[in-house]
């Protein structure tokens, strides 16, 4: 997707996210932030284990204003880092229809995960129905394995084939497919297994985590560094 295309969509998205958190803030469902979530058993799936006393970095791409990773309890030794391109707007959003429960959102496009974290700075990467609306989404794939530390996990959760369900409106330009031979990013130009990009020792898995339930398949996919 071109930067033109790119930004002359933000609007509607930004338009998109003001209405649903409009929702939230009238009924009344967001109004103690999001859940609590408990991130234990991500240290007993990390290879090498982590520390015992080894603080756990989670990163949410693409978080929009309200991430899935949800937020953790006190004295957890969890640490979440929220990022999306548009952050400072969901911030500001989310402060002026009284949410300010939810945590603040890091304006970092996924293309420039590195250069903002460094390299290895993660334990788990996460990335929930977004890396399809990237500006560069094989890039920002790319970006999300270097900010993985060794032995961590990728973790890509994506409606199946959206652009075309959405007829390439908006910043749907892109369509994601899990299959057993890769993780495929595609539109009608051009089409690239994302899995081809990594290391060849990486280990990569997916799954349905709906199966048409909705109306249309999620999956998720993973990708062990």
């Amino acid at each position: 997707m071109s930067n033109g295309v790119w930004s002359a969509n933000i609007d509607q998205e930004v338009a998109f996210w003001e209405g649903v958190i409009r929702r939230v803030a009238a009924d009344g469902s967001g109004a103690d932030g999001p859940l609590v979530q408990n991130y234990s058993w991500l240290r007993s799936v990390l290879d090498p284990a982590p520390a015992e006393d080894e603080t756990l970095r989670l990163l949410d791409v693409g978080s929009g204003p309200f991430s899935t990773l949800g937020q953790i309890k006190p004295g957890d030794r969890v640490e979440i880092v929220r990022t999306d391109a548009l952050g400072d707007v969901y911030n500001r959003l989310l402060d002026k229809h009284g949410l300010a429960g939810f945590p603040h959102v890091q304006a970092t496009k996924g293309e420039d995960l590195s250069h903002e974290f460094g390299r290895e700075a993660f334990h788990f990467v996460n990335c929930a129905n977004a890396l399809d609306h990237f500006e560069e989404p094989a890039r920002s794939f790319l970006e999300m394995l270097r900010v993985c530390k060794p032995g961590g996990i990728v973790r890509i959760i994506s409606i199946e084939d959206e652009g075309e369900r959405e007829a390439y409106a908006g910043l749907h330009q892109w369509n994601l497919q899990a299959s057993d031979d890769g993780l495929w990013l595609w539109n009608r130009e051009t089409r690239t297994n994302l899995i081809s990009l990594c290391h060849p020792a990486v280990a990569y898995d997916w799954r349905y985590v709906d199966h048409g339930q909705t109306g249309f398949n999620i999956f998720e996919a993973t990708v062990r560094k």
